[in-house]
């Protein structure tokens, strides 16, 4: 989706006049109109004060009890935003995120061989980022299978706490998007998975299909992979904070997933 097409949709589901958005962010009408239909990218020196009025303005229209459910179309993986400033920063980084990737196409950039990773530091933009690149990869192919590998812990305290607040909204596509999730090299399954799981394994079966596997070499407790796509690895700073990396070369992804699955 383009900055455009996404800042479009926002301003409906809003419930605002083009005029009214325009004038919230200091811009002319006219001037929205050009991004409105992709004819104008806003300036890149500009990114981050668009994108934070523009997510102002729009926040304090969208924000209420559970109005995730109203952008779930746009980011089949979000969350419940407990307060406006959290829906804010939400919109905030999804357009930001939007933009880069635009301002990267008109500058003819190979998305899929980028120069280096990046990483993201704090669990608020962790959670954010991690929602939108994941509904960036559903939503821009619709027709492709997502096949996944996590060796994430899901079922044990050391799962990163922010990702709990995930809400997946999408309960069509248990055969488009598989799972496999790691179990830990030469583990006893009832050790990784203690206590009763059900609940979580019948949840991931509404959205998935759920696989357990064994990798044979180990591959820690911190890993999420999308093949051929993308490769997300959390960890902890020496502060107990986390950090999430992201690698999208596809080159490295590749070799990551050949390790996995040899």
């Amino acid at each position: 989706m383009t900055t455009g097409a996404l800042l479009d949709a926002l301003i409906e589901i809003a419930g605002i006049s083009k005029t009214d958005f325009a004038m919230a962010t200091y811009m002319a009408p006219s001037g929205l109109s050009l991004i409105l239909t992709g004819k104008r990218l806003p300036a890149i020196k500009d990114k981050e004060a668009f994108c934070r009025q523009a997510a102002s303005a729009l926040a304090v229209h969208i924000f209420e009890a559970h109005c995730y459910r109203k952008l779930n179309h746009l980011f089949p993986v979000i969350y419940d935003f407990h307060t406006q400033h959290e829906l804010e920063a939400f919109l905030q980084r999804a357009l930001e995120y939007t933009l880069d990737r635009d301002w990267a196409l008109a500058h003819e950039q190979d998305l899929d061989y980028p120069d280096y990773g990046k990483i993201y530091l704090g669990e608020q933009k962790i959670l954010n980022t991690f929602c939108i690149i994941l509904s960036d990869q559903h939503t821009r192919y619709p027709d492709d299978n997502l096949e996944i590998y996590s060796s994430l812990p899901i079922f044990s305290g050391q799962y990163p706490p922010f990702l709990r607040r995930l809400r997946f909204t999408s309960k069509n596509d248990t055969g488009r998007i598989s799972l496999h999730q790691a179990i830990p090299l030469g583990a006893d399954l009832k050790a990784v998975i203690p206590g009763n799981p059900l609940n979580i394994i019948n949840t991931l079966q509404d959205y998935c299909d759920l696989n357990f596997w064994q990798a044979r070499i180990d591959i820690g407790e911190n890993l999420l992979l999308v093949k051929n796509r993308f490769l997300i690895i959390f960890d902890h700073l020496f502060n107990k904070s986390w950090s999430m990396s992201v690698i999208q070369h596809k080159s490295q992804v590749q070799n990551i997933y050949e390790e996995i699955k040899s």
